[in-house]
């Protein structure tokens, strides 16, 4: 199981109970948990999934899609991220990309049905 999937399958299993997280991270700008996952923190990249996989869930949600698509969406949004967020331009601009790439991954679940 590669790292990102033991990530989203710790956030998956976990999403509604609260957790302590690292206080650093926790009060990381979104620029400065982007730069963290950038150098390859694994506790950054786990509160990258915290802080906004429930942004990402809502919106294939709000899309029409059940549960089980969301969450769908939700594991190729994060994966999408893990292997492009050098070429993120903004670091500032990260729910914006991520709600754009999840809406594209709504789009690619719904021509496949």
């Amino acid at each position: 199981m590669s790292q990102l999937e033991r990530l989203m399958t710790t956030h998956m299993r976990y999403a509604d109970i609260p957790m302590t997280r690292h206080a650093q991270l926790d009060q990381m700008t979104d620029a400065q948990l982007v730069g963290a996952c950038r150098d390859g923190s694994e506790p950054a990249w786990g509160e990258f999934v915290n802080r906004f996989g429930r942004l990402v869930y809502a919106a294939a949600r709000r899309r029409g899609l059940s549960d089980a698509d969301a969450e769908e969406v939700l594991q190729h949004t994060f994966e999408a991220a893990w292997m492009h967020i050098d070429q993120l331009r903004d670091s500032e601009a990260v729910r914006g990309w991520l709600l754009t790439t999840a809406v594209r991954q709504c789009w690619r679940g719904l021509w496949r049905h």
